[in-house]
C-alpha cells in the first residue's frame, strides 16, 4: 500500500492533520513526563532501527486518521500497542480504546501476547504503578490515562462508550479485513464520529484482504488516511546470529532487529 496519498511534507501535515506545532508540544510533554516517572520507554528504542515502524509512531503523535494495512507477521500488533503505550504516556488521563474482532481474540492475541509483555519490557507494569484489570481487559497509568480493549462483538461494553467524547484519545479499530461489514460502517458512519475530538486518533489496522472489496478495501481508498504498509518476514535468508530477519518493502530489503518485533 502506497504512502504517497499522503504529503509528507511540514505544509502537507499541517493542512491534513493540523498544526505542527503539536510536534513540538508533543515532543516537550513526553520528555517532561518521561523524566519525571524515569519510564524506559521511548519510541526510538521500541522501533528497534524499523524506519517505518518508527514513522507510524510518530504519525500516531499527530495524525488524525491513520490505516495500516499489512502483511500478516508483520508486526501490526506490535506496532500498535507501543502507539497506545506513547500515547498513554504523553497524555495523562486520556481514555484509549482498542477493538478486535471478539472479546476472546483479543483478550488471547493482544492482551495475553503483546499488550501485557510489553508493559513488563518497559517497566511499565504494576511495579510502576499501573492498575490492570485482566477480566475487563482495562490498564490504568498512574497518570490517570487508561486504554480499555473490547471486541466488537461485544455490544454491551461498546455501547457503554456512546455518547462519550474521547478527547485526546487514540481509538484502534483492529482485524479489519474479518469484520462484518455492517459493523465496520456502522462503526465509522454513526458510533465512532461523535466521541472523536479534534486531538483524537482513529487508526485502523488489517492484513490486506484476499479481495478488493468490501468497507475494508474501500477506506483504503480514501486519501483522507495517512497510510502505511510493509511486508511479511521472509524467513528463507537470516543473518547468522538470528537477531534479525529481512523485511520486504517495494521490491526493497531492510534488516530489522528482533526487538523491533517485540521479541
Amino acid at each position: 500500500m502506497s504512502t504517497d496519498l499522503v504529503p509528507r511534507t511540514p505544509d502537507g501535515v499541517e493542512a491534513l492533520y493540523g498544526s505542527t506545532k503539536l510536534l513540538e508540544r508533543d515532543k516537550e510533554q513526553t520528555e517532561a513526563v518521561q523524566a519525571e516517572a524515569e519510564l524506559q520507554f521511548s519510541i526510538e528504542d521500541f522501533a528497534g532501527g524499523h524506519a517505518p515502524q518508527l514513522e507510524v509512531l510518530h504519525a500516531c503523535r499527530v495524525s488524525r486518521r491513520i490505516l495500516l494495512m499489512m502483511a500478516r507477521q508483520a508486526a501490526k500488533s506490535w506496532t500498535i500497542a507501543g502507539a497506545f503505550a506513547d500515547r498513554m504516556i504523553m497524555r495523562p488521563g486520556v481514555t484509549n480504546w482498542f477493538m478486535g474482532l471478539t472479546g476472546t481474540a483479543v483478550h488471547e492475541n493482544f492482551w495475553t501476547k503483546v499488550w501485557k509483555p510489553l508493559l513488563f519490557k518497559y517497566g511499565l507494569g504494576p511495579a510502576s504503578g499501573t492498575k490492570l484489570n485482566e477480566t475487563r481487559m482495562t490498564t490504568e497509568f498512574r497518570n490517570g490515562s487508561r486504554l480499555i480493549m473490547t471486541g466488537t462483538d461485544d455490544t454491551s461494553h461498546v455501547s457503554t462508550f456512546l455518547g462519550n467524547r474521547l478527547a485526546g484519545s487514540m481509538i484502534a479499530l483492529d482485524e479489519l479485513q474479518s469484520q462484518k461489514p455492517g459493523v465496520v460502517r456502522q462503526l465509522l458512519k454513526d458510533t465512532l464520529p461523535p466521541m472523536l475530538s479534534p486531538t483524537s486518533t482513529l487508526l485502523l489496522s488489517g492484513v490486506i484482504p484476499e479481495v478488493p472489496a468490501g468497507p475494508w478495501w474501500e477506506e483504503s481508498l480514501k486519501p483522507t488516511w495517512q497510510q502505511f504498509s510493509w511486508g511479511r518476514v521472509r524467513v528463507d535468508s537470516e543473518p547468522q546470529d538470528a537477531t534479525s530477519r529481512e523485511w520486504v518493502e517495494g521490491g526493497k530489503t531492510v534488516w530489522i532487529s528482533a526487538q523491533a518485533r517485540g521479541l
